[in-house]
């Protein structure tokens, strides 16, 4: 046992220590920091892809595709990353359609728009400095915005010479809303998705509007990827060219068109698929994680089928099984062997429970441990009657074990309850 105590105080470390005390106790501020650090991460992700598309020697035939795939591994890792602190948004589209669901407060949701447009800031610079070297022997320090040495778009995206800025801001408002709808419809409790499928899902379907809408403008469908990364390129040498290209008419609209885009899609899944998808909950954003306490309807023995029912009953054979056994080891058996035959009916007493348990956890029926509870209680009672009404000692001992035995089965069942059903 001081061995034991011995190792678990020698895990707790100093990282363990500072942790309790840098630990941000403010939600917002909390979040704040996840949705900074996955925009970094997809910012950091992007451009470096973008960076070894446009520079000498690592584009090829398939740059495209290995593009589209990078950025869909960082959506899925961004937010991997961050789902379980913030909820994953790493987007300020995102961000501003869930507002619009209240599914977040607006000062939380400000607050996310700042760090992941700071997020996206640092993560252009960790690229610029990445491939520092590589941009210089490129564009030979010029810093170039448009022609065939321009680097600008390493970080920011910039429209195709056949793009005006009414199909710009289509292209950015159709690639969001489809990006959008694909988010919520994945982090719908009635769609089932496990929380750890999600990111995945959202990286497959960012890797979608890649492959089909990537022509126009690059799908930028971020207002913080692009306009982080412009800020930095405005500030480290490409100067004002990176926000007035094409006189003014282009920076705008990757921010204003995936805000439109993102409010549009969310509305449209809601109202197309959402409101009508039939399941056991409503729409649940990925950043709640509270546990939500067990209502009596979960309990509702009507609302189960005709098989579920048997399988309770199955449930209550076995702890009928289980007291049969312990019963024949005090009264059917010689006193010179109750020992031995009291140690087998309590082994076979505890397989046939573990096995009982086992089969509700499979089932995942919240009521059948409801009533295997009800079931225990019941025994309690019943054998604190039999107790003080049976003068027999023999049944008396029998009674006093039993009890022991049916609050040792509640317990047990209340444990499973919480740890382990609270979860489905």
């Amino acid at each position: 046992m001081q061995a034991l105590k011995a190792t678990m105080v020698e895990q707790v470390t100093w990282v363990d220590r500072m942790g309790t005390k840098v630990v941000l106790k403010n939600d917002i501020g909390r979040s704040a920091l996840a949705e900074f650090v996955g925009t970094l991460v997809l910012v950091l992700v992007i451009t470096s892809v973008c960076a070894q598309n446009v520079l000498p020697k690592a584009g090829s035939a398939n740059a495209l595709i290995g593009v589209n795939i990078g950025v869909a591994c960082g959506i899925a890792f961004g937010i991997a990353l961050t789902q379980r602190i913030s909820g994953g948004h790493i987007n300020p589209a995102v961000t501003l359609a869930f507002l619009v669901l209240g599914a977040i407060k607006l000062p939380k949701a400000i607050a996310y728009m700042i760090a992941q447009v700071l997020g996206a800031f640092v993560g252009a610079a960790i690229t610029y400095f990445l491939y520092i070297d590589a941009i210089n022997v490129f564009d030979a320090g010029t810093r170039r915005v448009e022609g065939v040495k321009a680097t600008a778009h390493i970080f920011a995206s910039y429209p195709g010479a056949h793009l005006g800025w009414f199909g710009g801001l289509f292209d950015q408002i159709l690639g969001t809303a489809v990006f959008v709808i694909i988010v919520v419809h994945t982090v719908d409790r009635k769609n089932g998705y496990p929380i750890w499928v999600r990111p995945f899902i959202m990286g497959l379907g960012f890797l979608m509007i890649g492959t089909a809408m990537a022509f126009n403008a690059g799908y930028p469908l971020n207002p913080a990827r692009d306009f982080g990364p412009r800020l930095f390129t405005l500030l480290w040498g490409w100067g004002s060219k990176a926000f007035t290209f094409n006189d003014l008419g282009w920076f705008w609209i990757p921010i204003v068109g995936p805000l439109i885009g993102g409010v549009l899609g969310a509305l449209l899944y809601k109202f197309a698929l959402g409101f009508h998808t039939p399941a056991d909950g409503e729409y649940e954003i990925v950043a709640s994680h509270e546990l939500k306490p067990i209502s009596e309807k979960t309990y509702c023995f009507e609302s189960i089928s005709a098989r579920k029912r048997k399988e309770i009953n199955f449930c209550f054979a076995a702890f009928e099984f289980k007291n049969a056994l312990l019963f024949s080891s005090f009264f059917k058996f010689s006193p010179l062997t109750l020992s031995c035959r009291f140690y087998i009916s309590l082994t076979s007493k505890n397989l046939v429970f573990f096995f009982a348990v086992f089969f509700c956890i499979l089932l995942k029926q919240r009521i059948i441990f409801f009533y295997l509870q009800r079931l225990s209680l019941f025994f309690v009672k019943f054998n604190l009657k039999l107790s003080f009404f049976c003068k027999t000692t023999k049944i008396r001992a029998y009674s006093f074990f039993c009890i022991l035995i049916s609050v040792q089965d509640y317990v047990f069942l209340v444990y499973i309850l919480d740890l382990i059903f609270v979860y489905y």
